[in-house]
Protein backbone atom coordinates (compact mmCIF):
# COMPACT_ATOMS: atom_id res chain seq x y z
CA UNK A 1 0.00 0.00 0.00
CA UNK A 2 2.90 2.50 1.15
CA UNK A 3 4.62 2.45 -2.89
CA UNK A 4 1.12 2.93 -4.56
CA UNK A 5 0.54 5.67 -2.11
CA UNK A 6 3.75 7.25 -3.06
CA UNK A 7 2.70 6.33 -6.46
CA UNK A 8 -0.42 8.42 -6.29
CA UNK A 9 0.69 11.09 -4.36
CA UNK A 10 4.30 12.19 -6.21
CA UNK A 11 1.91 14.75 -8.10
CA UNK A 12 0.66 16.39 -4.49
CA UNK A 13 0.59 19.89 -6.35
CA UNK A 14 -1.78 18.27 -8.59
CA UNK A 15 -3.39 16.09 -6.46
CA UNK A 16 -4.02 17.80 -3.19
CA UNK A 17 -5.12 21.60 -3.42
CA UNK A 18 -3.06 23.75 -0.55
CA UNK A 19 -4.40 23.23 1.95
CA UNK A 20 -4.04 19.43 1.84
CA UNK A 21 -0.28 19.34 1.42
CA UNK A 22 1.44 18.44 4.51
CA UNK A 23 -1.27 17.49 6.79
CA UNK A 24 -1.29 14.47 9.23
CA UNK A 25 -4.49 12.69 8.51
CA UNK A 26 -6.42 10.36 10.57
CA UNK A 27 -5.13 6.54 9.67
CA UNK A 28 -8.17 4.18 8.14
CA UNK A 29 -8.10 0.87 7.93
CA UNK A 30 -10.06 0.32 4.54
CA UNK A 31 -8.31 0.95 1.01
CA UNK A 32 -10.12 0.65 -2.14
CA UNK A 33 -7.59 1.36 -5.41
CA UNK A 34 -8.25 1.86 -9.18
CA UNK A 35 -5.68 0.18 -11.09
CA UNK A 36 -4.65 1.13 -15.22
CA UNK A 37 -4.79 -1.23 -17.76
CA UNK A 38 -0.98 -1.68 -16.95
CA UNK A 39 -1.69 -2.45 -13.45
CA UNK A 40 -0.55 0.89 -11.87
CA UNK A 41 -2.83 2.41 -9.06
CA UNK A 42 -4.60 5.37 -10.52
CA UNK A 43 -7.08 6.46 -7.73
CA UNK A 44 -7.61 5.70 -4.29
CA UNK A 45 -10.06 6.07 -1.43
CA UNK A 46 -9.54 5.22 2.10
CA UNK A 47 -12.27 4.49 4.36
CA UNK A 48 -12.89 3.42 8.16
CA UNK A 49 -16.19 3.13 10.46
CA UNK A 50 -16.36 5.61 13.42
CA UNK A 51 -19.35 5.69 16.36
CA UNK A 52 -20.89 9.65 16.40
CA UNK A 53 -23.94 10.54 18.41
CA UNK A 54 -26.52 11.94 16.25
CA UNK A 55 -29.64 13.06 18.43
CA UNK A 56 -27.83 12.04 21.51
CA UNK A 57 -27.83 8.06 20.36
CA UNK A 58 -24.51 6.29 18.75
CA UNK A 59 -24.59 6.24 15.49
CA UNK A 60 -22.16 4.09 13.54
CA UNK A 61 -20.73 6.09 9.96
CA UNK A 62 -18.35 5.06 7.52
CA UNK A 63 -15.81 8.50 7.65
CA UNK A 64 -14.24 8.98 3.69
CA UNK A 65 -10.99 10.06 3.58
CA UNK A 66 -7.81 9.76 0.81
CA UNK A 67 -9.62 10.27 -2.39
CA UNK A 68 -6.49 10.36 -4.61
CA UNK A 69 -6.85 10.16 -8.39
CA UNK A 70 -4.01 10.62 -10.40
CA UNK A 71 -4.03 13.85 -12.82
CA UNK A 72 -3.93 12.31 -15.99
CA UNK A 73 -6.76 10.38 -14.93
CA UNK A 74 -9.55 13.32 -13.25
CA UNK A 75 -12.57 13.73 -15.29
CA UNK A 76 -12.96 10.11 -15.88
CA UNK A 77 -15.40 9.53 -13.28
CA UNK A 78 -13.16 7.69 -10.76
CA UNK A 79 -14.28 9.07 -8.13
CA UNK A 80 -17.32 7.67 -8.53
CA UNK A 81 -16.21 4.44 -9.09
CA UNK A 82 -14.71 4.54 -5.63
CA UNK A 83 -17.21 5.55 -3.56
CA UNK A 84 -19.33 3.35 -5.08
CA UNK A 85 -17.06 0.44 -3.66
CA UNK A 86 -16.81 2.15 -0.54
CA UNK A 87 -20.71 2.20 -0.04
CA UNK A 88 -20.53 -1.16 -1.37
CA UNK A 89 -17.85 -2.81 0.81
CA UNK A 90 -19.27 -0.54 4.15
CA UNK A 91 -22.88 -1.88 3.79
CA UNK A 92 -21.19 -5.50 3.62
CA UNK A 93 -18.80 -4.87 6.42
CA UNK A 94 -20.46 -2.82 8.39
CA UNK A 95 -24.12 -2.60 8.30
CA UNK A 96 -23.90 1.25 8.12
CA UNK A 97 -26.38 3.38 6.57
CA UNK A 98 -24.34 6.71 7.07
CA UNK A 99 -21.22 7.70 5.32
CA UNK A 100 -19.39 11.32 5.83
CA UNK A 101 -16.45 12.58 3.68
CA UNK A 102 -13.85 13.70 6.12
CA UNK A 103 -12.20 17.21 5.14
CA UNK A 104 -9.75 19.54 7.33
CA UNK A 105 -10.64 22.91 7.63
CA UNK A 106 -8.54 26.03 7.73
Amino acid sequence: MEGEWHYLTQWKEQVFPEEGRGKEWSPVSWHSIVYSEEKNPIGHIGFDSFEVLIDAVPRLVIGIGEVVVRPEYQGQGIPALLFNEVHHQASNHFGAEVFTLFARLG
